[in-house]
């Protein structure tokens, strides 16, 4: 059985996310002030959490910004 693509949520090409450089509104209660992490922001009235936008994990959380650094010979 085939959905159609607006029912799917990764489909729509529209993703709710807390940018850095954006004032951000609170999708559940319209406010904009937020508790900012590593991940995730979290509004500080209602506690909606959404990504960061930009930020890519690999494994199992861990992010890298630039390539792991060479181990020096001992």
């Amino acid at each position: 059985m085939r959905q159609d693509s607006s029912s799917v949520p990764g489909a729509t090409g529209s993703r709710v996310a807390y940018r850095l450089s954006e004032t951000n509104h609170c999708p559940g209660c319209g406010q904009s002030h937020w508790f900012v992490g590593r991940m995730s922001a979290e509004c500080a009235f209602c506690h909606t959490a959404l990504p960061i936008s930009g930020v890519h994990s690999i494994g199992s959380g861990v992010t890298r910004t630039s390539p792991r650094p060479p181990l020096l010979a001992a």
